[in-house]
């Protein structure tokens, strides 16, 4: 019969079958299980990354749609992943633009929604020139959001290091765009892993760079930011 815990939802109703076998349960608990690579496949990172593959990877088939961009105006194909290093910052460079963009729109615009309209009306009377009313109204207004957006651009700029492996593959030292991210995942887990202590020295140096970089953001805003 089935267990007392069956009774409640639906799904632990249909677990323990229309007839209340208790085998249905395990054959159901056998078919949720983890297959072997599932969960490293679920952290690699490359499948939302296809994308960029299709627009910078060459190919046995093609030499992707940015090298056939520069072809069509009489250029010669670069390869942009294992290529040369300007290429592969260039890739990484248009991938976070790409990323982090549309949240900092967001927050912009959000930021701009919530200026008051009256100190525009009054500006408008004045016959304020546009410049001078981006200056001294709508930039001190938006100002919170624009440091905060700096600070978390420091902060995301340091930790990176998923894209790079869905771009570049896990030896990021032999492509040369590791990350001190990276640096710390090498020593611990890497090909040279098993030197905790550089991995804990790094993270240290990690965290004392970003936690400067916001302590000078908040120093700043706090003379500049307009309540």
């Amino acid at each position: 019969a089935c267990s007392p815990s069956c009774s409640g939802s639906a799904r632990a109703r249909s677990a323990c079958g229309e007839g209340g076998r208790p085998g249905s349960a395990r054959r159901l608990r056998r078919g949720f299980r983890t297959r072997p690579g599932a969960r490293e496949r679920s952290r690699t990172p490359g499948y939302k990354n296809c994308g960029y593959a299709v627009l910078f990877k060459k190919t046995a088939y093609t030499d992707g749609l940015v090298n056939l961009l520069i072809q069509f105006f009489g250029g010669q194909s670069v390869d942009f992943i294992d290529g040369p290093y300007w290429a592969k910052m260039f890739v990484m460079c248009f991938y976070t633009i790409w990323v982090v963009m549309p949240f900092k729109i967001l927050i912009l615009t959000s930021a701009l929604a919530s200026v008051n309209q009256d100190y525009y009306n009054a500006a408008k009377i004045d016959a304020t020139p546009k410049w001078r009313v981006f200056t001294r109204i709508t930039l001190p207004m938006i100002s919170p959001m624009i440091f905060y957006l700096i600070i978390t651009g420091f902060i995301g700029a340091f930790k990176a290091y998923s894209d790079e492996v869905a771009l570049f593959g896990t030896d990021l030292n032999a492509a040369g765009m590791n990350t001190i991210v990276g640096y710390v995942y090498d020593m611990l887990y890497g090909n040279s892993g098993g030197y905790p202590s550089y991995a804990s020295s790094a993270a240290i140096i990690l965290f004392a760079i970003v936690l400067t970089i916001t302590c000078i953001n908040l120093l700043v805003s706090k003379n500049n930011v307009s309540a």
